[in-house]
């Protein structure tokens, strides 16, 4: 059996505006493999943080950060809370502030994708990146995450992840 790599923050990056990953592998792959793995199933949760009244605010990852004491710890709830099964977050940039999320199995991209659509992730989102800082930010106003996740991106990683299961370079999992 072939697992997906396990993916690991290895350093923050202040030219490029964002945490880069490397991977490590859980299995005797070939590493032609684990790198086609990281390649596909990923796709990008842009958050944008708005106020009530329609003013833009500009939230930094680091921002995003403060509200756990660890860069390890914030990936670990943001992937418990945030996320579904099966998925987990690789990457933060800056831009807007964007997450960009490997799902392992394509039923778990599509509950991503589910969840997206009906507004679940935005809700999830919404409380747990606006802290405090962030409403102070606004000046005491409401303030609003929308979420944006490019369906071709999807179409193309839901794709990427049924060839492979269908090739067998991946199981699929149940939950």
């Amino acid at each position: 059996m072939i697992f997906l790599p396990l993916f690991v923050f290895s350093s923050f990056s202040s030219s490029q505006s964002r945490f880069n990953v490397s991977s490590v592998a859980k299995s005797n792959a070939p590493l032609d493999l684990a790198i086609v793995a990281i390649v596909f199933a990923a796709v990008k949760l842009v958050c944008n943080f708005r106020t009530i009244a329609g003013g833009l605010l500009v939230v930094s990852s680091g921002m995003a950060l403060r509200s756990c004491s660890s860069l390890d710890e914030f990936v670990e709830v943001f992937n418990k809370v945030v996320l579904v099964s099966y998925s987990k977050l690789v990457e933060i940039s800056e831009g807007s502030l964007c997450f960009t999320v490997q799902a392992e199995t394509s039923s778990a991209l599509k509950e991503l994708w589910d969840m997206y659509k009906s507004g679940t992730l935005q809700s999830r989102l919404q409380e747990f990146l606006v802290t405090d800082e962030i409403k102070q930010l606004a000046s005491g106003e409401d303030v609003e995450v929308t979420v944006y996740i490019d369906e071709q991106e999807y179409e193309a990683a839901y794709l990427d992840l049924m060839l492979l299961q269908k090739q067998g370079k991946i199981s699929v999992k149940t939950y």
